[in-house]
């Protein structure tokens, strides 16, 4: 497997970050978090819908543009493997 590029893991990482804060965000949002450009943010969310990193929940309207824009978020299972991991990292944290 290739390892990820450098938009993917910005993305990734500004998406993980969105999810966190809002629950959910646009691809405008995930592209101004990561400084990436709109169009390499557009098709990187693309693809990572194909590989099922992420979802999308829905549609939103954004001032100035005309069309809606998909809403994403992570899947329930990468979301719950996230908040397990970091319970065990704290629960061993606190038995040291």
């Amino acid at each position: 497997m290739r390892p990820r590029g450098e938009v993917r893991q910005a993305v990734a990482a500004a998406a993980g970050a969105l999810v966190q804060q809002r629950g959910g965000f646009t691809g405008r949002d995930v592209a101004q978090c990561a400084q990436v450009a709109f169009e390499k943010a557009r098709l990187t969310l693309k693809d990572m819908v194909l590989a099922g990193e992420l979802v999308v929940i829905g549609q939103a309207r954004a001032p100035g543009v005309c069309r809606p824009l998909n809403v994403y978020a992570q899947p329930a299972a990468q979301q719950t493997a996230g908040a397990d991991l970091l319970r065990v990292v704290q629960r061993w944290a606190d038995f040291r």
